[in-house]
Protein backbone atom coordinates (compact mmCIF):
# COMPACT_ATOMS: atom_id res chain seq x y z
CA UNK A 1 0.00 0.00 0.00
CA UNK A 2 2.99 2.60 0.74
CA UNK A 3 4.16 1.50 -2.48
CA UNK A 4 1.38 2.46 -4.16
CA UNK A 5 0.99 6.01 -2.03
CA UNK A 6 4.38 6.61 -3.36
CA UNK A 7 3.52 5.61 -7.40
CA UNK A 8 6.29 3.32 -6.78
CA UNK A 9 6.01 -0.68 -7.58
CA UNK A 10 8.46 -3.73 -5.92
CA UNK A 11 10.32 -4.18 -9.19
CA UNK A 12 10.94 0.26 -9.61
CA UNK A 13 11.49 0.51 -5.96
CA UNK A 14 15.30 0.29 -5.06
CA UNK A 15 16.27 -2.58 -2.32
CA UNK A 16 17.34 -0.08 0.39
CA UNK A 17 14.15 1.67 0.07
CA UNK A 18 12.22 -1.25 -0.35
CA UNK A 19 13.74 -2.65 2.77
CA UNK A 20 13.06 0.26 4.91
CA UNK A 21 9.09 0.10 3.83
CA UNK A 22 9.09 -3.39 4.24
CA UNK A 23 10.56 -2.80 8.04
CA UNK A 24 8.33 -0.08 9.11
CA UNK A 25 5.28 -1.93 7.68
CA UNK A 26 6.40 -5.27 9.96
CA UNK A 27 6.53 -2.88 12.96
CA UNK A 28 3.02 -1.17 12.23
CA UNK A 29 1.89 -4.68 11.65
CA UNK A 30 2.68 -5.95 15.34
CA UNK A 31 1.79 -2.90 16.68
CA UNK A 32 -1.79 -2.76 15.42
CA UNK A 33 -2.35 -6.49 16.55
CA UNK A 34 -1.17 -5.48 19.89
CA UNK A 35 -3.48 -2.69 19.87
CA UNK A 36 -6.52 -4.81 19.15
CA UNK A 37 -8.66 -5.82 21.61
CA UNK A 38 -9.06 -9.91 20.55
CA UNK A 39 -5.22 -9.95 21.09
CA UNK A 40 -3.96 -11.74 23.53
CA UNK A 41 -0.25 -11.80 25.08
CA UNK A 42 1.10 -15.11 25.97
CA UNK A 43 4.78 -15.65 27.40
CA UNK A 44 5.51 -17.11 23.69
CA UNK A 45 4.98 -13.38 22.09
CA UNK A 46 8.52 -12.16 21.88
CA UNK A 47 9.07 -15.48 19.95
CA UNK A 48 6.01 -15.30 17.91
CA UNK A 49 7.20 -11.77 17.14
CA UNK A 50 10.01 -12.72 15.26
CA UNK A 51 8.43 -15.69 13.62
CA UNK A 52 5.92 -13.21 12.59
CA UNK A 53 8.89 -11.01 10.86
CA UNK A 54 9.83 -14.11 9.21
CA UNK A 55 6.99 -15.38 7.34
CA UNK A 56 6.25 -11.91 6.07
CA UNK A 57 10.07 -11.25 4.95
CA UNK A 58 9.91 -14.57 2.91
CA UNK A 59 6.55 -13.24 1.89
CA UNK A 60 8.18 -10.58 0.32
CA UNK A 61 11.13 -11.83 -1.48
CA UNK A 62 8.70 -14.72 -3.13
CA UNK A 63 6.55 -11.75 -3.95
CA UNK A 64 9.25 -9.64 -5.74
CA UNK A 65 10.65 -13.26 -7.38
CA UNK A 66 6.86 -13.42 -8.50
CA UNK A 67 6.88 -9.67 -10.29
CA UNK A 68 10.15 -10.32 -12.02
CA UNK A 69 8.92 -13.56 -13.48
CA UNK A 70 6.31 -11.97 -14.56
CA UNK A 71 7.98 -8.77 -15.89
CA UNK A 72 5.85 -6.94 -12.95
CA UNK A 73 2.65 -7.57 -15.55
CA UNK A 74 -0.31 -6.71 -12.83
CA UNK A 75 0.84 -4.30 -10.04
CA UNK A 76 -1.17 -4.33 -6.81
CA UNK A 77 -4.11 -1.83 -6.86
CA UNK A 78 -7.07 -2.39 -4.00
CA UNK A 79 -6.05 -3.88 -0.84
CA UNK A 80 -9.21 -5.15 1.39
CA UNK A 81 -11.87 -3.86 -1.22
CA UNK A 82 -15.03 -4.40 -0.10
CA UNK A 83 -18.63 -5.16 -1.55
CA UNK A 84 -22.01 -4.79 -0.20
CA UNK A 85 -21.46 -3.07 3.35
CA UNK A 86 -22.60 0.32 4.56
CA UNK A 87 -19.08 1.57 4.63
CA UNK A 88 -18.67 4.72 2.57
CA UNK A 89 -15.67 3.12 0.28
CA UNK A 90 -17.54 -0.28 0.47
CA UNK A 91 -18.73 -0.94 -3.68
CA UNK A 92 -22.44 -1.90 -3.93
CA UNK A 93 -23.73 -5.70 -3.32
CA UNK A 94 -22.93 -8.41 -5.70
CA UNK A 95 -26.03 -9.28 -7.02
CA UNK A 96 -26.22 -13.03 -8.78
CA UNK A 97 -29.37 -13.34 -10.79
CA UNK A 98 -30.17 -17.70 -11.15
CA UNK A 99 -33.22 -19.85 -11.86
CA UNK A 100 -35.64 -17.05 -11.02
CA UNK A 101 -33.46 -15.81 -7.82
CA UNK A 102 -31.57 -12.95 -6.41
CA UNK A 103 -28.73 -13.29 -4.24
CA UNK A 104 -26.91 -10.84 -2.77
CA UNK A 105 -23.40 -11.37 -1.45
CA UNK A 106 -21.12 -9.10 0.61
CA UNK A 107 -17.21 -9.59 1.19
CA UNK A 108 -13.59 -8.42 0.94
CA UNK A 109 -11.55 -9.17 -1.72
CA UNK A 110 -7.96 -8.99 0.02
CA UNK A 111 -5.97 -7.83 -3.46
CA UNK A 112 -6.90 -6.99 -6.62
CA UNK A 113 -4.04 -6.31 -9.38
CA UNK A 114 -4.25 -4.38 -12.44
CA UNK A 115 -2.11 -4.82 -15.64
CA UNK A 116 -1.25 -1.77 -17.89
CA UNK A 117 -3.81 -2.76 -20.45
CA UNK A 118 -6.63 -3.04 -17.97
CA UNK A 119 -6.46 -7.01 -16.75
CA UNK A 120 -6.90 -7.46 -13.88
CA UNK A 121 -5.94 -10.54 -11.05
CA UNK A 122 -7.58 -11.38 -7.99
CA UNK A 123 -5.76 -12.34 -5.55
CA UNK A 124 -6.52 -14.06 -1.51
CA UNK A 125 -4.14 -14.75 1.46
CA UNK A 126 -4.13 -17.95 3.31
CA UNK A 127 -2.57 -18.47 6.53
CA UNK A 128 -2.44 -22.48 5.41
CA UNK A 129 0.12 -23.71 2.89
CA UNK A 130 -1.88 -26.44 1.72
CA UNK A 131 -2.41 -26.67 -1.55
CA UNK A 132 -6.11 -25.74 -3.49
CA UNK A 133 -7.06 -27.21 -6.59
CA UNK A 134 -9.03 -25.35 -9.23
CA UNK A 135 -11.09 -28.64 -9.35
CA UNK A 136 -12.88 -27.31 -6.12
CA UNK A 137 -14.03 -24.12 -7.33
CA UNK A 138 -15.24 -26.33 -10.51
CA UNK A 139 -17.27 -28.53 -7.64
CA UNK A 140 -18.75 -25.87 -6.38
CA UNK A 141 -16.68 -26.65 -2.87
CA UNK A 142 -14.39 -23.56 -2.63
CA UNK A 143 -15.82 -20.84 -4.90
CA UNK A 144 -13.71 -18.00 -3.14
CA UNK A 145 -11.82 -16.86 -6.32
CA UNK A 146 -15.04 -16.96 -8.86
CA UNK A 147 -17.01 -14.86 -6.41
CA UNK A 148 -14.07 -12.54 -6.26
CA UNK A 149 -13.85 -12.42 -10.04
CA UNK A 150 -17.76 -11.74 -10.06
CA UNK A 151 -17.02 -9.18 -7.50
CA UNK A 152 -14.94 -7.53 -9.77
CA UNK A 153 -16.20 -7.59 -12.89
CA UNK A 154 -19.94 -7.14 -11.81
CA UNK A 155 -19.52 -4.37 -8.71
CA UNK A 156 -16.13 -3.19 -7.88
CA UNK A 157 -15.00 -2.12 -10.98
CA UNK A 158 -17.56 -2.39 -12.81
CA UNK A 159 -17.98 1.02 -14.10
CA UNK A 160 -14.59 0.36 -16.26
CA UNK A 161 -15.87 -2.55 -17.92
CA UNK A 162 -12.85 -4.95 -17.07
CA UNK A 163 -11.77 -8.48 -17.68
CA UNK A 164 -10.54 -10.94 -14.74
CA UNK A 165 -7.41 -13.05 -16.55
CA UNK A 166 -6.79 -14.73 -13.41
CA UNK A 167 -6.88 -15.88 -9.43
CA UNK A 168 -4.23 -17.03 -7.09
CA UNK A 169 -4.42 -17.66 -3.49
CA UNK A 170 -0.59 -17.05 -1.33
CA UNK A 171 -0.16 -18.69 1.68
CA UNK A 172 1.57 -15.97 4.23
CA UNK A 173 2.85 -19.58 5.85
CA UNK A 174 4.92 -20.32 2.96
CA UNK A 175 5.28 -17.58 1.17
CA UNK A 176 4.25 -19.62 -1.80
CA UNK A 177 1.25 -19.56 -4.42
CA UNK A 178 -0.95 -22.89 -3.56
CA UNK A 179 -3.63 -22.40 -5.92
CA UNK A 180 -4.54 -20.76 -9.08
CA UNK A 181 -7.39 -20.36 -11.16
CA UNK A 182 -7.37 -18.95 -15.62
CA UNK A 183 -10.89 -17.46 -16.20
CA UNK A 184 -9.49 -17.06 -19.46
CA UNK A 185 -8.74 -21.00 -20.50
CA UNK A 186 -11.38 -21.38 -22.97
CA UNK A 187 -11.90 -25.17 -21.34
CA UNK A 188 -13.91 -24.23 -18.18
CA UNK A 189 -16.52 -22.10 -17.28
CA UNK A 190 -15.89 -21.31 -13.75
CA UNK A 191 -17.70 -18.08 -13.29
CA UNK A 192 -20.83 -19.66 -14.93
CA UNK A 193 -20.28 -23.03 -13.02
CA UNK A 194 -20.20 -20.75 -9.84
CA UNK A 195 -23.47 -19.22 -10.61
CA UNK A 196 -25.15 -22.49 -10.81
CA UNK A 197 -23.69 -23.80 -7.52
CA UNK A 198 -24.49 -20.62 -5.29
CA UNK A 199 -28.28 -20.94 -7.18
CA UNK A 200 -28.46 -24.70 -6.25
CA UNK A 201 -27.73 -24.10 -2.35
CA UNK A 202 -29.63 -21.45 -2.12
CA UNK A 203 -32.58 -23.25 -3.54
CA UNK A 204 -31.61 -26.33 -1.12
CA UNK A 205 -31.62 -23.55 1.90
CA UNK A 206 -34.88 -22.83 0.90
CA UNK A 207 -36.23 -26.06 0.95
CA UNK A 208 -34.61 -27.44 4.17
CA UNK A 209 -32.20 -29.24 2.46
CA UNK A 210 -28.58 -29.56 4.11
CA UNK A 211 -27.47 -32.98 2.98
CA UNK A 212 -23.66 -34.25 4.07
CA UNK A 213 -21.57 -35.33 1.14
CA UNK A 214 -18.27 -34.94 2.17
CA UNK A 215 -15.92 -34.75 -0.65
CA UNK A 216 -13.75 -37.17 0.58
CA UNK A 217 -13.33 -39.62 3.70
CA UNK A 218 -10.62 -37.89 4.46
CA UNK A 219 -12.42 -34.58 5.04
CA UNK A 220 -13.82 -36.11 8.09
CA UNK A 221 -11.18 -37.38 9.70
CA UNK A 222 -10.45 -33.16 10.11
CA UNK A 223 -13.66 -31.97 11.01
CA UNK A 224 -14.81 -30.56 13.95
CA UNK A 225 -18.18 -31.52 14.23
CA UNK A 226 -17.77 -35.60 13.86
CA UNK A 227 -19.70 -36.06 17.46
CA UNK A 228 -22.58 -34.61 16.13
CA UNK A 229 -22.56 -35.22 12.56
CA UNK A 230 -24.94 -38.21 11.57
CA UNK A 231 -21.83 -39.20 8.62
CA UNK A 232 -20.22 -40.65 10.95
CA UNK A 233 -22.67 -42.80 12.65
CA UNK A 234 -23.31 -43.58 8.60
CA UNK A 235 -19.94 -44.25 7.62
CA UNK A 236 -17.80 -47.14 7.82
CA UNK A 237 -18.62 -49.76 10.86
CA UNK A 238 -15.25 -50.65 13.02
CA UNK A 239 -15.09 -53.99 10.42
CA UNK A 240 -15.00 -52.15 7.72
CA UNK A 241 -18.23 -52.63 6.00
CA UNK A 242 -20.72 -49.52 4.83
Amino acid sequence: LELKQRSLSILSADDVLLQEIFESSIKSAIAWLEATRKFRHTDFWQYEQKEISFRLRRFFVKERERAVRSGGEFVPTYFEKGFGFKEADSAPALVIKVDGQVVKMHGRVDRIDVSSDGRVKVIDYKSSSAAISKNEALAGRNMQLPVYAMAVTDAILAERNVQVKNGAFLSFSSGEQIGTIDFQDGENDFVGLTREHIGNYVANIKRGNFSVRPSSPDSCQHCDHQQVCRITELGVSDNGED
